[in-house]
């Protein structure tokens, strides 16, 4: 997960927690509730460019 988190430019660490915080709240009787995760659509402030 930290590799494909760099290749798809995001902070790693930001991005595990955002997985594992997600990861609590999603409905898996929805079928595509899990592509929620994917690095593709992580939040902005996942991202290693993100500014406030």
């Amino acid at each position: 997960m930290v590799e494909t988190a760099k290749e798809n430019r995001l902070d790693p660490f930001k991005y595990l927690v955002h997985v594992l915080s997600a990861a609590q709240k999603i409905d898996l009787s929805q079928k595509d509730s899990v592509d929620l995760l994917l690095p593709e659509n992580a939040p902005a402030e996942c991202s290693v460019n993100f500014k406030k």
